[in-house]
């Protein structure tokens, strides 16, 4: 589980960094995945947390 909460404050900060790790994984294990899916992914779950947050 990667978790930005403790980390950094604005949203824009918070995906860099997830994104960063996720990258990381990605390659340590051979796996390709485009940057483009990855962002589309995180703007799904980012989607999904807002609306359970309200």
């Amino acid at each position: 589980m990667i978790n930005a909460e403790g980390y950094y404050t604005s949203g824009e900060q918070k995906k860099k960094y997830v994104l960063s790790n996720i990258q990381s994984f990605l390659k340590q294990n051979n796996i390709s995945i485009s940057d483009e899916v990855i962002d589309a992914i995180i703007e799904s779950v980012i989607k999904v947390s807002k609306s359970i947050n309200k």
